[in-house]
């Protein structure tokens, strides 16, 4: 969709389940499609600007390297969907990709920054761009490799190392002129959200995992697996706030079924996600909203 001077596209790495007593203690579950009674679908969401001199791409999803598959797209459409043919559907080829912005370096987010080339050696999978995430955090994922931490995989983001394409941050940055991360740590100890305004009045929020469903647009919401608990709640108040007040368009990145919309204040401080109707791309998004096989199922 058009949105000022960018164009804007949410994307589908598919679906996988959570465990429910994993995700009470995130909140928010009343939002997502539930497997019997102890298992949760949860999406991956990341999204795509495109500008005529860039295309920036919010997260990575999480690849194909746990599928044992290689980089290289099949012909045509392929089974597997995800997001390297979503964005072939759209006209963009790996190498197309200049800018990759990780809101943290969790796997589900980080995972498809690298893929393997067909011998199984990793590779970028998006060759020519520049990598940006924040300093706090990349120390911290090296320091999470010591500690047994699974959230943090060095595959998808250790050949970066020493790369010029890798470009560390220090708080908040303009990327490009209309896109903006904002350092809040929080869930990790050095998590960014990214602000697009489109120049014309229009602006969007992608939160990353600070209000990760509709279900977490919720200023009192406190989630114990974050990092800090307490800043990530501090900032989930503000947040909400200037979104309201702006009329954000909200990314959310685990939403199965609201995946974005507009936020608007019910009753009090109660406040509540009308779903945007953004364009579906090819393939499309895996299963949305429905209770399905198709999910995959991920230890995270």
């Amino acid at each position: 969709m058009q949105f000022g001077r960018f164009e804007i596209f949410q994307l589908s790495d598919g679906l996988f389940e959570l465990g429910k007593h994993f995700m009470h203690e995130l909140g928010g579950e009343e939002s997502l499609p539930k497997i019997g009674r102890r298992r949760l679908v949860v999406a991956i969401n990341p999204v795509l600007l495109r500008t005529e001199d860039a295309v920036i791409l919010c997260d990575t999803g999480l690849g194909t390297k746990h599928k044992e598959q290689p980089c290289i797209l099949p012909n045509g459409r392929g089974a597997s969907g995800g997001v390297l043919q979503q964005l072939q559907s759209l006209g963009v080829a790996p190498e197309d990709v200049t800018h990759v912005i990780l809101t943290h370096l969790h796997y589900d987010h980080a995972g498809g920054l690298t893929c393997l080339d067909r011998e199984g050696n990793l590779i970028p999978a998006f060759p020519n761009a520049r990598v940006f995430v924040q300093n706090e955090e990349w120390e911290a994922a090296q320091k999470a490799l010591y500690q047994n931490t699974k959230a943090y995989k060095s595959e998808n983001w250790g050949i970066y190392q020493d790369s010029p394409k890798l470009h560390l941050l220090d708080g908040d940055d303009e990327i490009l002129p209309g896109v903006k991360v904002i350092k809040t740590n929080g869930h990790t100890a050095g998590h960014e959200v990214i602000l697009v305004d489109g120049g014309d009045g229009q602006r969007a929020g992608i939160f990353g995992d600070i209000i990760p469903t509709p279900g977490h647009f919720n200023p009192g919401l406190r989630m114990k697996f974050d990092f800090n608990p307490e800043v990530s709640q501090q900032w989930r108040k503000r947040l909400i706030v200037r979104a309201l007040e702006e009329n954000w368009l909200l990314f959310f990145y685990h939403a199965p079924v609201v995946r974005a919309g507009y936020g608007y204040r019910r009753q009090g401080e109660t406040v509540k996600v009308k779903k945007a109707n953004l364009p579906e791309l090819e393939p499309p998004p895996a299963a949305q909203g429905s209770h399905t096989n198709s999910a995959q199922k991920f230890k995270i």
